[in-house]
């Protein structure tokens, strides 16, 4: 009898895409740099336009949108997306709370863990059309909407490059439209990822897996960062406090 179809014989395991892992490991070092700096320019500082400065805006928009990325990749290996959406969603509101109380200097309206807690409830909801589409007009059409979205908080979409459309004023009425992407006026975030147009950016992810699976090396592990991707979301939860307490030693011995 063939051991690999006996009865008594166990499936095999699916893969684990350890060079998929250390990329999000190398981007959640870079995060954590990020909100460190963040802490200690900002808050500990006083230098409210750091985040502002061409260099830094750069480095932020790499660490979201390569996150992002690779979220939507690795929604494919996932099973268990309402759990994971309804988890992320969860964690994504008591940080908001905690910030809320701890620091309401900066609070957390609609952080990252809510836009990929979202994103993963909208993608297994509207994935028997997803699985419709072609990868290549899924990349394209997603990166479009992103771009197309992605100056909604100023009130307008931009289809193409110098044609902008303004939206209606209602749509910014509240923190429920903020978190679809129209912030009402004085609507302020230290961390805001929107649904609109993030989950166009998840969205791309999601379709360029059908390339990025057929790399050679998937399987490779990378030593540290590994082993880091796989812990990605305990990292993240407890990060921020730890950064902010290195900020507050650093403080205390004199450096700010």
């Amino acid at each position: 009898m063939n051991p690999i179809t006996s009865k008594n014989s166990a499936p095999n395991p699916a893969p684990r895409y350890h060079l998929l892992d250390a990329a999000r490991g190398f981007v959640l070092l870079h995060m954590v740099a990020f909100h460190f700096c963040f802490d200690w320019f900002v808050l500990f500082r006083g230098q409210a336009g750091w985040p502002a400065l061409p260099g830094v805006f750069a480095w932020e928009r790499f660490i979201c949108c390569s996150f992002n990325l690779i979220s939507g990749m690795a929604f494919h290996l996932g099973r268990r997306h309402l759990r994971q959406g309804l988890l992320l969603n969860g964690l994504g509101f008591a940080v908001s709370a905690v910030v809320a109380v701890a620091m309401p200097s900066q609070p957390i309206w609609f952080g990252v863990l809510n836009l990929l807690g979202c994103a993963a409830l909208l993608t297994a909801a509207a994935e028997p059309l997803l699985r419709r589409v072609p990868p290549w007009a899924g990349v394209l059409v997603s990166l479009w909407l992103f771009f197309t979205f992605y100056p909604a908080q100023g009130g307008f979409v931009r289809p193409l490059p110098g044609v902008e459309l303004p939206l209606p004023g209602a749509l910014y009425a509240d923190l429920l439209t903020a978190a679809l992407g129209f912030p009402p006026a004085g609507f302020y975030s230290s961390d805001y990822f929107p649904i609109l147009p993030w989950v166009f950016l998840f969205w791309a992810g999601y379709f360029l897996w059908h390339w990025v699976r057929r790399l050679p090396g998937l399987e490779r592990r990378v030593p540290l960062l590994s082993r880091l991707g796989r812990l990605c979301l305990p990292v993240y939860v407890v990060h921020q406090p730890l950064c902010y307490a290195l900020c507050m030693a650093l403080a205390a011995l004199g450096f700010a």
